[in-house]
């Protein structure tokens, strides 16, 4: 297995997944085991490994849950690894052409709330410039593309 999109050092986590995993459908969407999904699969640095059949809602839960950590040095830490593994979800869902999915994730979760958006928004406003501008661009199209305007989801 090759790593898939970017990880970094410190958090210890990386992602991973196959590429004979993966078939294209006639609609252009990537497929695995006839589900339009991802797959992939998280190890940890302690090698445990577990299956992602929702990366995009994996991905918003992740950035909502990095919203809610406490603020000492342990919470920090771990608010700070919650974003980069969402960050790097997004990113190999992006790169494998799966936006609509991202997007369509990313549209459930904030009709579920304002509070649900804000914790998103908090979570998406501490990422890295160029990654949060790639994956804000990358959900408006996929918005788009689902016939809604992203200007409702707070994306230009």
């Amino acid at each position: 297995m090759q790593p898939a999109g970017p990880a970094t050092p410190s958090d210890n986590h990386r992602i991973l997944c196959r590429a004979s995993d993966f078939d294209w459908n006639t609609r252009g969407s990537l497929r695995v085991n006839s589900a339009p999904l991802i797959r992939l699969t998280l190890a940890t640095a302690a090698s445990c490994w577990r299956p992602l059949y929702s990366p995009e809602r994996y991905a918003i839960h992740k950035l909502i849950v990095a919203s809610r950590r406490r603020t000492d040095n342990d919470g920090t830490a771990k608010s700070r690894k919650d974003r980069a593994q969402a960050a790097t979800i997004m990113e190999v869902m992006i790169e494998q052409r799966q936006s609509e999915d991202l997007a369509d994730g990313f549209m459930e979760a904030c009709d579920r709330g304002t509070a649900w958006q804000e914790a998103i928004r908090k979570s998406m406003s501490q990422i890295d410039d160029d990654v949060r501008e790639k994956i804000q661009s990358a959900l408006a199209s996929g918005i788009r593309h689902l016939e809604r305007k992203p200007a409702e989801y707070g994306l230009a």
